[in-house]
């Protein structure tokens, strides 16, 4: 979805001029497309991760679209700005992360203009009080002028505390604290996000990297073709085999990425929720 209420300063989505607007005539996922995702991502057990351009419980059919997602088998993954309740789905959610990027109210003002630090504590505990089996996360950025410490240290009761590395999603942007890389760029490591994620849009469509945020290589679209199609299909096998031999730059959307560095084939979303799972009392 393509609607938030927030104003974060180094957002891509705000930096990337147009890609909101562009979304207008799809600012939520329809129900025909979301059900087509979740009947073909549930037999498999996937994790379908609500994410993407906005706020995701600004959607007004959230709790429906991840009730039906868990019925049909998918590990339901929400992240979250934590401005709204999330009690709707705290009975059905895999997994909630809540973005938050800073352990003071000072920082908070600066990395999340918009929102209120007092309601994303409030309602980051009221999930914990709440949950019966949903791992509870929060990721922090590592941006210039927030403590890390701090923020490390405030959050500690949630079940994993993810530190993220700044992308600047394509943009001339970097506020990073922490420039170390995951993946040297003279090695040529392939990226890890084409053997294990793919994304769809509000209008069905697809994409291969996460970094393509206003979907400007996105093709076809999940009511032509299946999930597994794509996954196993020309797009995504020639990016992997372009990665694999070294020649990733021979593809106009990994040509001179600056985010590839920070990309880790050690870490994932699932040794993420491992981590959680064994620090969680739910």
């Amino acid at each position: 979805m393509y609607v938030c209420n927030a104003h974060c300063p180094y957002c891509p989505y705000t930096a990337h001029a147009g890609v909101r607007e562009s979304f207008k005539d799809a600012h939520f996922m329809p129900d025909p497309i979301f059900n087509r995702i979740a009947d073909e991502a549930g037999p498999h057990k996937s994790v379908l991760r609500f994410t993407g351009g906005g706020e995701p419980f600004l959607h007004p059919d959230i709790a429906k679209h991840a009730a039906y997602a868990a019925e049909r088998g998918c590990k339901v993954s929400i992240i979250t700005n934590g401005s709204q309740d999330v009690s709707s789905v705290i009975d059905v959610a895999d997994m909630i992360e809540f973005s938050v990027d800073a352990g003071t109210e000072a920082d908070y003002r600066k990395a999340r203009p918009g929102l209120n630090w007092e309601t994303l504590n409030r309602n980051v505990q009221d999930a914990i009080s709440k949950r019966h089996r949903t791992h509870i996360i929060v990721s922090i950025i590592k941006q210039r002028g927030i403590d890390l410490d701090e923020a490390r240290r405030h959050w500690s009761f949630v079940d994993a505390v993810q530190m993220r590395k700044f992308l600047s999603f394509g943009t001339e942007q970097d506020n990073s604290a922490d420039h170390t890389p995951y993946l040297p760029n003279a090695e040529k490591v392939p990226c890890p996000w084409l053997f294990d994620r793919v994304l769809i849009n509000s209008r069905g469509h697809y994409t291969l990297c996460n970094i393509d945020i206003g979907f400007r290589f996105g093709f076809s679209s999940i009511m032509d073709r299946s999930i597994a199609d794509v996954w196993r299909g020309r797009e995504f096998e020639n990016a992997r085999l372009k990665h694999l031999t070294g020649k990733a730059d021979e593809l106009e959307m990994c040509k001179g990425c600056k985010d590839l560095q920070y990309r880790s084939w050690k870490f994932s979303y699932f040794k993420l929720r491992d981590y959680a799972s064994r620090h969680s009392p739910a």
